[in-house]
């Protein structure tokens, strides 16, 4: 999938999802290159790692939350709609990678 329609595909996703933001920090270069590796994570054909994306992708607020306590003890510090918006990346990878 190329920038400019992933571009259009992930801004209507995230509208649609969890409302347009016009304060949100993701570059689009940086969410795309997240996308292409997770679209390659996916096609690696690690079955663990498509049941954790899907798992990922589902997760509740209170799963969100948990996920992102626990990055932060890691170092990675995502504010609630930047973990957001990286749900509807992995959903956008799996949709994807399904339907290639």
């Amino acid at each position: 999938m190329n920038i400019t329609y992933f571009t259009d595909m992930f801004v209507k996703a995230k509208e649609e999802t969890i409302g347009l933001d016009s304060n949100s920090s993701t570059e689009i270069n940086d969410a795309y290159e997240t996308f292409v590796d997770l679209v390659t994570q996916l096609k690696s054909g690690d079955d663990f790692a498509l049941a954790q994306m899907v798992r990922m992708s589902t997760m509740t607020l209170k799963e969100k939350l948990r996920w992102r306590m626990h990055l932060a003890e890691e170092g990675i510090e995502m504010t609630p709609r930047q973990v957001d918006e990286y749900v509807v990346l992995l959903e956008l990878a799996i949709n994807h990678s399904l339907d290639e």
